[in-house]
């Protein structure tokens, strides 16, 4: 904590997106202590902009989403009430109890409700934002402005931004952090790493170390070990210090406050500082609940396995290249040069080593059919593996028989391969929708459709197969009759 204390005193501090969209998340009381120590940071404190770009288009999203919160959370209430309710008079209708009796269990599951939502109302009433307010007269954004005039960088220029969107694809492609983790992303995936250039671009400016704070729980901005976050990801410190030859370190918001408290003495209760903590967790738990499945021939899980260690073993044989240029050699430019290269080749052996891991660590159940089930814990794992599993289909360098079975299922070379099949028993067909577990087709008329074939097929790719014509008559062929 000792380092991020001296950070908060000395180094450029920039402040992430999400962390501002905060301020219309958090109560009162927190939002004027993060205010108030932005405030007595601001000499030091510098926004990309990038950060400001994202700010001002997303402010009024995050109030909504946040007043959403106090109209949605009662209704789901008043719904599970609702459920509750009729399954007590159930059980009271067939175990023949009373009227008395059963209004004695009715009555509690309303006062909870009453309860809870006189309480989620109060919190609705100390709120002091409205939709209205934060359009016309946002008062925020006007503390914010104060506090931040001066202090916001330049935009790229057309040409710079255009050559940095090339240079993100090929950086996520490799999973090059920051920012591979929003490739999937239909619009603004590059904005992490336009943050992450104007960070570096700032720092090669002033010649200052630069600490990040962040709500972002991102695995392609933090290393994490056991689940634990560590710290910046290795590979961007070491960017940082390779192009602008100073320090790079990154703190979560909570411990942001926290270092603020102890460094510079300033007002941070314990309910800003958990309200700071609990918005990092809810996100933690959002990326931890969406689990990806994958079904893939056994062949494919071991092609992919030895692809990984093959990566490994080059990885350290160029380390170990790169280490025997620099033995020896008189301390030059030449050296540097070297010297740099051995990092380089240090930090792409981590990368190789982790990657590895990360795929034996996935829960993997191997069948009888000769397949694998197999689960990726996040987002980033799942696009990792979904990467692999097309690089073993479409690279010849694989030396691996592959069946002619579904590899992802309800993926786009799963449905060409159905489509494929398809094709010589219906004429005229157009796809409306594929799912894991089922396909529908447009088709001009049934009399030219094979249903028997169909059928078949329904069977052999376990997916259920719908038909529909013109007239609004449909057909349909069930993997399992």
């Amino acid at each position: 904590m000792d380092d991020y204390k001296d950070a908060i005193q000395n180094y450029t501090i920039v402040i992430d997106t999400n962390v501002l969209l905060d301020l219309y998340r958090f109560n009162p009381g927190a939002r004027k202590e993060l205010l108030e120590i932005l405030r007595k940071v601001r000499e030091r404190l510098w926004i990309p902009h990038q950060v400001a770009r994202e700010y001002f288009s997303r402010r009024v999203d995050a109030l909504k989403d946040q007043l959403d919160l106090f109209n949605s959370v009662p209704r789901e209430l008043e719904t599970l009430h609702n459920r509750a309710i009729t399954q007590v008079n159930n059980f009271a209708r067939r175990c023949s109890l009373s009227e008395q009796d059963k209004q004695s269990l009715v009555a509690p599951l309303q006062q909870a409700l009453t309860s809870v939502t006189s309480e989620i109302e109060r919190h609705r009433k100390e709120l002091d934002l409205t939709l209205e307010k934060v359009a016309s007269e946002d008062p925020i954004l006007e503390d914010l402005a104060a506090i931040l005039d001066d202090r916001t960088g330049k935009p790229f220029q057309p040409e710079e931004e255009s050559a940095l969107i090339e240079a993100y694809t090929e950086r996520a492609k490799a999973q090059i952090p920051p920012g591979y983790r929003d490739a999937a992303k239909s619009e603004n995936a590059h904005g992490d790493y336009f943050v992450w250039e104007q960070m570096i671009k700032r720092s090669v400016e002033t010649k200052t170390p630069t600490l990040f704070v962040t709500s972002d729980v991102k695995e392609d901005w933090f290393y994490k070990s056991a689940g634990i976050t560590v710290g910046a990801r290795p590979e961007l410190i070491s960017e940082m210090r390779e192009r602008a030859k100073t320090d790079f370190l990154m703190l979560q918001l909570s411990s942001f406050l926290r270092a603020a408290r102890e460094s510079l003495g300033a007002q941070v209760s314990e309910a800003t500082y958990e309200a700071a903590k609990n918005v990092s967790l809810e996100l933690r738990r959002e990326e931890e609940r969406e689990t990806h499945h994958f079904t893939i021939p056994r062949p494919v899980y071991e092609a992919i396995l030895s692809h990984l260690k093959n990566l490994v073993s080059h990885a350290m044989e160029e380390l170990r290249a790169a280490e025997q240029m620099e033995t020896g050699r008189p301390h030059s430019i030449e050296h540097a040069v070297n010297s740099r290269l051995v990092t380089q080749r240090g930090e792409s052996v981590r990368t190789r080593m982790l990657d590895l891991e990360t795929f034996r660590g996935c829960p993997a159940t191997f069948s009888m059919a000769d397949t694998v089930d197999l689960f990726a814990p996040n987002r980033s794992v799942a696009h990792m593996i979904k990467n692999l599993i097309e690089a073993v289909e479409y690279d010849t360098t694989f030396e691996t028989d592959l069946p002619e079975s579904p590899v992802i299922r309800g993926g786009p070379l799963w449905a060409k391969r159905l489509e494929n099949a398809l094709a010589p028993y219906i004429d005229n067909y157009t796809t409306r929708s594929v799912s894991r577990d089922s396909v529908s087709f447009n088709v001009d008329e049934f009399s030219n459709v094979d249903t028997e074939a169909i059928r078949g097929i329904a069977k052999s790719f376990d997916v259920d197969i719908h038909l529909l014509n013109p007239d609004g008559l449909s057909f349909t062929a069930r993997a399992r009759r």
